[in-house]
C-alpha cells in the first residue's frame, strides 16, 4: 500500500502495475498472517473488466491459467498458493466468505 490509500485502492493499483489489468466488482476475499516475516496479506477478488492484460511496470511476464494448469511448484509465495486454493474451493461451492489463515514455516501445501 502507498501512503493515503485504502487496501482496496492498493489492490486495484497493484493489478494495473503488475498486469495492466482492470477489475470490476472487487470484494475482500482473504486476510492471511505471516508472523515469521511480520506481514499480513489482504486479497481481493473480482472479475476482469475485459481480457486485456500485459506485463506492467513491475512484471516481466503475466499469464492467465486454468486451475489445472497453474505451475503450483513454481509459485514464489506460499500465501498465494493458499489464497488460490481457497479461491478455487469457494468457486466450486459457490461461497463468497472471507478466508483467514496463517502461513507458518515450514510451509505445508494444502494441495497435499
Amino acid at each position: 500500500m502507498e501512503n493515503g490509500e485504502t487496501t482496496l485502492q492498493g489492490a486495484l493499483r497493484e493489478c494495473v502495475e503488475e498486469a495492466n489489468a482492470r477489475v470490476d466488482n472487487p470484494r475482500l476475499s482473504g486476510i492471511f498472517d505471516i508472523p515469521h516475516i511480520n506481514q499480513v496479506y489482504i486479497f481481493y477478488s473480482g472479475t476482469m473488466s475485459d481480457l486485456t492484460y500485459s506485463p506492467g511496470i513491475e512484471s516481466l511476464e503475466v499469464e492467465l491459467f486454468r486451475e489445472q494448469d497453474i505451475p503450483w511448484t513454481s509459485l514464489a509465495f506460499p500465501v498465494v498458493e493458499l489464497a488460490l486454493h481457497y479461491h478455487f474451493e469457494d468457486t466450486k461451492h459457490n461461497r463468497t466468505e472471507v478466508r483467514t489463515g496463517t502461513v507458518n514455516r515450514p510451509w505445508i501445501s494444502p494441495r497435499r
